[in-house]
Parts: C-alpha cells; structure tokens; sequence
C-alpha cells in the first residue's frame, strides 16, 4: 500500500509558490545609461523635495477652501434660509 501511495504521487504547486512564470515588461528591462554623481543626486533630491511640498501646499489650499465652503453653506442653510 505505501508503496502504491508512493509511486502515484504527483507534484502539487502551492498557491504561493514563486517558482512559477514571470513575465517580463514588454519594452524590455530597465537599464540606466546615466550614472548620477552625488552633486546631481542631491539637486535631484531637492528638486523631488521642492515639488512635494508645492503639491502638498496646493492639496492643503484647496481642501481649506472646500471646507470653508461647506460651512457657510451649512450657516447659510441653518440661520438664513426660512423654511
């Protein structure tokens, strides 16, 4: 009997097995002619920096306006408009 067992075994794949088919990018790999030196990275970094903090400015900025909005509309309702 186990030796039975033994012969019919087959090979079963685990659902997180990472052997299995990886499928490359269409354009091909990535590969980066250009070398940074280290004065360019840290422009480069600065640069990254600057533009986050505009973006993040420009979130708070408007988001700002748009719950100013919302609360003189929530007074214009409640205190103005006669029902």
């Amino acid at each position: 009997m186990q030796a039975s067992l033994r012969n019919n075994k087959r090979d079963r794949k685990s659902l997180f097995d990472k052997k299995g088919k990886q499928i490359d990018s269409t354009y091909g790999k990535f590969v980066d002619h250009k070398k940074m030196t280290t004065y360019q990275f840290q422009e480069f970094q600065k640069k990254i920096k600057k533009e986050n903090a505009l973006r993040q400015q420009k979130i708070f900025i408007y988001s700002g306006v748009s719950i100013l909005g919302l609360i003189t509309l929530v007074i214009y309702l409640l205190f103005f408009v006669k029902i």
